[in-house]
Parts: C-alpha cells; sequence; structure tokens
C-alpha cells in the first residue's frame, strides 16, 4: 500500500535540498486567506530549501497539497538588492556565479560547481556593507511571496473538482493577446508569418506551417502545450488580482510581480543554457528551452493584461518594466566572459578533491548559501 508521508518525503528530497525547513506562519497565513479568497479547500503547507528554487501546488490521495521553497526567495531577495542598489555589475556578476554554480550543483556537475563556488567566494555584494533591513526590499519580498502562494493556489483551484475550466473570456482574451504579439513581433523582426511560425511551432509541438495569424492561433490552440501555457497565465492573472484585492495598488503590484517573473526568465534561461553541459554555455546557436519560451511570453501576457487597464499608475509601472532590463543584458555579457568550451572540458571530476560526493555537494551547497548582514 502507498504511503502517503514516503511520497511527500520524496517530492521533497527530489529537489536537492540545502537544510530542512519547518512551515512558516507568515506564509501559511497568506495560504490560509488566499484559499478563502479563491473559494477552495485549504491546502497543506509544505516548506522546503532547495536549488530548485520554485513553488508547486498537487493533489494527492484526494488532499491539496502546497510547496513554498524559501531557496527561491532568497535568490529574489539578493535579485530586488541589486536593482534597488542601481544594477552595479559587481553584484549582477557576483549574483550570476551563485546562479551558474548552484545550477550545476543542481544536476550533478560538482566540478564545474568548483569553478563558480571559487570566484563566487572571491567576491563579496557592495550591500552586503549595508546594516539593518531595508523596509522596501522586505515589502517587496512579501508581495512577491503572496503573488506566488496565490498563483500555486489558482492551479489547486483549476484541479479542483467544482471547478470546470479557465473562464471562455480569458481563453478567448488570451488568444487575442497572442495574436497582438505575434503581429508586434512580424512587424518588428519584419518577417512573414510562416517565417515566423515556423521557428516557434516547436514549442507547441505542432507541425502544420500556417499561412495567416488566425492559422497560427488555431494551431497552437489545439495543442497540449497551450494548454498548460493558458493555464500559467490565467494563474499569473489570479496571483495579481488577488495580491491588489488584498493589500497594495496596482502600481506596486506590477513592479513587485513582474521583478519575479524577470527572474523567472533568468532562471529559465540559465537553466536553458545549460541543457547541454557547461561546456556549451558560450554556445550561441543552441535553442532555447521551451520553458524559457514560455517564462518569457508569460511576462508579454501579463503586461498586456495590464495595458489594457485605464489606470494611470499601472501605465507608469508597465513602463517601468519595459525599461528594466539592464540585468537581464549583463547575462549575456557574463556568459561572454566565461571560459571557452575547450576550458571548460579540461575541468572534469578527476579534479574534485579525494572526499564522497554527498559531503563534497553539501559543502558546496553551504558555500553559495547566502546571509544577509542583517541575519549573521
Amino acid at each position: 500500500m502507498i504511503n502517503k508521508e514516503e511520497v511527500l518525503a520524496l517530492k521533497v528530497s527530489g529537489r536537492c535540498c540545502r537544510k530542512r525547513s519547518q512551515p512558516i506562519g507568515t506564509i501559511q497565513a497568506i495560504v490560509n486567506e488566499c484559499s478563502v479568497g479563491l473559494g477552495i479547500e485549504q491546502p497543506d503547507l509544505i516548506c522546503c530549501d532547495s536549488l530548485t528554487r520554485n513553488f508547486s501546488a498537487f493533489y494527492l490521495m484526494g488532499r491539496p497539497y502546497i510547496i513554498f521553497d524559501s531557496c527561491l526567495i532568497e535568490t529574489l531577495y539578493l535579485y530586488n538588492y541589486i536593482l534597488f542598489s542601481g544594477n552595479i555589475k559587481h553584484d549582477m556578476d557576483k549574483f550570476f556565479y551563485k546562479l551558474f554554480g548552484e545550477e550545476c550543483i543542481r544536476v550533478g556537475d560538482l566540478s564545474h560547481a568548483l569553478y563558480f563556488s571559487g570566484k563566487y567566494r572571491e567576491m563579496e555584494f557592495t550591500f552586503d556593507k549595508e546594516f539593518g533591513r531595508n523596509k522596501q526590499l522586505t515589502e517587496q519580498i512579501s508581495y512577491q511571496s503572496y503573488f506566488l502562494v496565490a498563483h500555486e493556489l489558482c492551479h489547486i483551484m483549476l484541479q479542483s473538482s467544482r471547478i470546470q475550466s479557465i473562464p471562455t473570456g480569458y481563453c478567448d482574451f488570451v488568444r487575442a493577446a497572442v495574436g497582438v504579439l505575434t503581429e508586434r513581433d512580424l512587424k518588428k523582426l519584419d518577417q512573414k508569418i510562416n517565417v515566423y511560425a515556423a521557428e516557434r511551432m516547436k514549442y507547441f509541438q505542432a507541425e502544420t506551417i500556417p499561412e495567416s495569424i488566425d492559422e497560427y492561433l488555431d494551431i497552437i490552440k489545439s495543442s497540449e502545450r497551450y494548454g498548460h501555457f493558458l493555464e500559467e497565465c490565467y494563474c499569473d492573472f489570479m496571483g495579481f488580482k488577488l495580491l491588489t484585492e488584498q493589500y497594495t495598488s496596482p502600481q506596486i503590484a506590477v513592479n513587485a510581480i513582474s521583478r519575479v517573473l524577470n527572474y523567472l526568465i533568468t532562471q529559465e534561461s540559465i537553466r536553458s543554457d545549460f541543457s547541454n553541459g557547461a561546456e556549451h554555455l558560450r554556445d550561441t546557436t543552441k535553442e532555447a528551452l521551451p520553458t524559457m519560451y514560455y517564462s518569457v511570453l508569460r511576462v508579454q501576457l501579463l503586461l498586456l493584461t495590464l495595458e489594457i487597464n485605464d489606470m494611470e499608475e499601472v501605465e507608469r509601472a508597465v513602463a517601468a518594466v519595459h525599461q528594466r532590463s539592464r540585468l537581464t543584458d549583463r547575462l549575456s555579457t557574463f556568459i561572454e566572459s566565461l571560459p571557452d568550451g575547450e576550458a571548460m572540458r579540461k575541468v572534469s571530476d578527476s579534479d574534485l578533491p579525494e572526499i564522497s560526493k554527498e559531503r563534497l555537494t553539501k559543502a558546496l551547497i553551504q558555500a553559495f548559501h547566502y546571509c544577509s548582514v542583517a541575519d549573521k
């Protein structure tokens, strides 16, 4: 007979955990509040701290669960602090050494994790010299935590037997929004729809090449992956709606949520870069993973959703989001500065210290773990 506790333990242990975590009272309160707002059964909260760095929600044996990953919050803390501090290149590079090194650990590439660990430990964040907590930063993190929890609970709502599906009106909106974004891209890239679609149909696992935008939308709409994408967009929208209804103005919410989604694009971009191994990080010819493509499209959809809102404060926030790209731009420069493939291939497991991989993994995980001055 299947043991529920064993299944839950496996779900957490498979995430490359750094340490054990106990339920967090403030997060439990958010879960309770959002559950009421969505009209769903309150799920059991599982807290972890893992290099997977994502939240998830699911049903197991008829009970809903949500996993809250505090490692994602740690990373968002650094991401937001870098933005608040003015996108200093030194801080951005140290941040990327952390992300690249932890990704190496997550995929079991300990030899290259050692390289990134050395680079990471050679540097200090400029804001590490600041004492006391940044109130604006703390508020930003609390809004982002709320949005992430609300987003996952919306998945629970859609899985509930009491909910049939995503509202038809929202489905129609997303189809129209994808059409608008496609038209924008065609003009910007000066491409024909058949050329444009041929480069993107693989993400939707469709083979027919369309001759018009309407045909393109009909083809991708019928794919299973589009259905998953549509659900993610709807959960983003509901997370934004719950956040603005409960706590904050649309302008603050847009900035907080867009930073989360922009960070997730960065994370997916790095994971896409690692898809063929560390020796191919500088290979500009490799294709992006579908998750990377969908992450970008999700942000575009959310911004387009907000652009149709006539509120002036939302318009200002959307404009600020479009202008905030320095950290994303720096990622490309950072990758170009890494050793080339030949140099990366010279590093192998034979260079690892003569200790067990389990012990080395724990040591590397600890090396990348960040504690702010206020926590030290």
